[in-house]
């Protein structure tokens, strides 16, 4: 076994990485015991989200330069803090070797400026106009409406209250038309995958 590792450094960094992440993201979707020291579940949905940009692959030409940070627009309620709790996460971190920074969007048009957006549940009913401000651009969209993927998102995270936890489901398809990539494992923390469209768009 070692000698196969050694032959291939690369290979083997690449895998450990992939581990690394796939641990890290799935220890952030099951929330800590039950207790008063319980991480609040907007600062775990942000730390997630976070995670999902690191395992996402975006085009050269989604980029000004090789310095254009990673933009994260948040779409969401007058009052909702997410955009506070997000920006806290991402401070000084990188992804792809890029900053990442985090901008609370008032109109629905600014998401061309972002690489990634969210969408709050309560601002859902703005996706239309999200997509249409977004279509064919390599701009990833993550939202928490039961209907977020069969309205143009492309990963949507719920809440399990059996089971207490946050999940997701992706739609690989909805991102691949925007030239975006999702990592294997991604896919595979993933509860639901949209099956592909059959051929000639039938369902």
């Amino acid at each position: 076994m070692k000698p196969n590792a050694s032959n291939q450094p690369g290979l083997t960094r690449r895998k450990g990485l992939g581990a690394i992440l796939l641990l890290l993201l799935s220890l952030l979707i099951t929330p800590a015991a039950r207790s008063q020291d319980a991480v609040p579940v907007e600062q775990l949905k942000a730390a997630i989200l976070y995670n999902f940009v690191r395992l996402v692959e975006w085009p050269t030409n989604a980029f000004a330069s090789e310095l254009t940070p990673i933009t994260i627009g948040v779409i969401a309620g007058e009052k909702d803090k997410f955009a506070t709790d997000l920006a806290a996460v991402v401070k000084d971190k990188k992804a792809h070797n890029r900053p990442v920074i985090v901008k609370k969007l008032s109109a629905a048009a600014d998401a061309a400026s972002c690489q990634v957006v969210f969408v709050a549940d309560g601002e859902s009913r703005r996706m239309p106009q999200v997509t249409d401000a977004t279509r064919k651009k390599p701009i990833l969209l993550i939202g928490e409406a039961d209907d977020f993927l069969d309205n143009g998102g492309m990963i949507n995270i719920l809440q399990d209250e059996r089971q207490k936890r946050l999940i997701f489901d992706i739609n690989p398809q909805a991102a691949e038309q925007c030239n975006l990539t999702f990592s294997s494992h991604l896919r595979l923390l993933a509860r639901k995958t949209t099956p592909p469209k059959k051929a000639g768009g039938a369902e």
